[in-house]
């Protein structure tokens, strides 16, 4: 691979613009300056530094995306914004386009990727691709109309393929495809005298889509992306964070263990909201972390500081320290003896073990 095109793809400078910076000697490659950019390398093995910067080789990516109403499913399109945009700056230079197209106005599973392999084994007729939809519709359907989907019918330019329709109730349900003609749910819908109110793609290729993300949102699929970059605890200066600070109702709809469990293992110890749910609220005291209730301005004062500061919790005087100030606290106390001491309620039951033995043993023996 040429050096300007390793540089152009990973998002951070033109292929003139990086010839610029060569000329300046801010181009590397195992540690020796070069000025002529169209040398081949190995990206695998060279390292080449941009301003001193290690060039990340992106290789093959895939991408799933929850696409919202409005965007097109495109590289670049003149009616509206595109999926790409919905990405991080630096990654819409990766060469990165959708695996077919969704309706402008249909919502759901997009795939991305810059593996051009990969995106004709899923889009070629040949290969009989499943695609599932959730749909609406405008009135209620019979059993001999969805008979007749299923058969496959005229859309104008075609009869349709065989597919499969499972209905959810009178007017919603899902539908299966191994084609994907223009606007081709619809015109179906329409051809049984019919229409599409809502349409969505739950599962591409057998893939389904992550229910967790919201519209708009994506995340990487394959095993050496498997972390967005962008999302703001994966950032380096916040990735040993030990303290977060959220807003209020912190936790609500979550009262499940899972969601502190979650919190402790990706390393925080206390958690500064302006309120919590309840259930969660105990759940993180119970998984040994600090729940802390405080106003917004302090909240403010303390999300304020520079990211590498340290911030003290004094848990036995109940106060956090920092140099925006100190902030008194309030905690039941015997929740705030169990975390000083370190005891859960396993814990403080093996302080008595002795005795429970002792009990044990003397149990009378129609108890045994």
């Amino acid at each position: 691979m040429r050096i300007d095109k390793l540089i152009s793809e990973a998002g951070l400078a033109s292929r003139n613009e990086a010839a610029k910076a060569a000329r300046k000697g801010n181009v590397t490659v195992n540690g020796e300056e070069v000025k002529d950019l169209s040398r081949h390398i190995d990206p695998e093995k060279d390292v080449v530094t941009f301003f001193g910067e290690v060039v990340e080789y992106i290789k093959n990516v895939y991408i799933m995306m929850n696409k919202p109403e409005g965007y097109v499913s495109s590289t670049d399109d003149p009616s509206g914004p595109t999926v790409i945009e919905l990405l991080p700056e630096r990654m819409q230079a990766w060469g990165l386009f959708p695996c077919g197209r969704l309706d402008k106005n249909t919502v759901g599973l997009v795939l991305l990727t810059n593996d051009g392999i990969a995106a004709h084994r899923m889009l070629s007729p040949k290969k009989h691709v499943e695609k599932t939809y959730f749909f609406r519709l405008k009135k209620t359907i019979s059993k001999e109309e969805i008979e007749m989907l299923e058969a496959g019918v005229d859309i104008g330019d075609c009869v349709t393929k065989p597919c499969r329709v499972e209905m959810r109730g009178d007017c919603e349900g899902y539908m299966t495809l191994v084609e994907g003609k223009y606007h081709q749910i619809k015109r179906m819908a329409e051809a049984v005298g019919n229409k599409i109110t809502y349409l969505e793609r739950v599962t591409f290729a057998g893939i389904s889509l992550d229910t967790s993300l919201a519209r708009g949102e994506w995340r990487y699929l394959n095993d050496n992306y498997d972390e967005n970059p962008d999302f703001i605890f994966n950032k380096p200066e916040y990735r040993d964070a030990t303290i977060l600070i959220s807003g209020d109702n912190f936790g609500s709809g979550s009262s499940r263990e899972h969601a502190a469990w979650a919190l402790e293992d990706y390393g925080f110890r206390c958690v500064i909201a302006g309120s919590f749910s309840d259930i969660h609220y105990n759940n993180e005291l119970k998984n040994g972390m600090l729940p802390i209730v405080q106003p917004l301005e302090v909240r403010q004062k303390l999300a304020a500081l520079p990211a590498g500061e340290e911030i003290t919790i004094d848990l036995p005087n109940q106060v956090i320290k920092s140099s925006a100030g100190e902030f008194p606290f309030d905690i039941d106390g015997e929740w705030k003896r169990k975390l000083v001491l370190g005891l859960d309620d396993i814990g403080i039951t093996l302080q008595y073990e002795d005795l429970i033995s002792t009990y044990e043993k003397n149990r009378p023996s129609y108890w045994q």
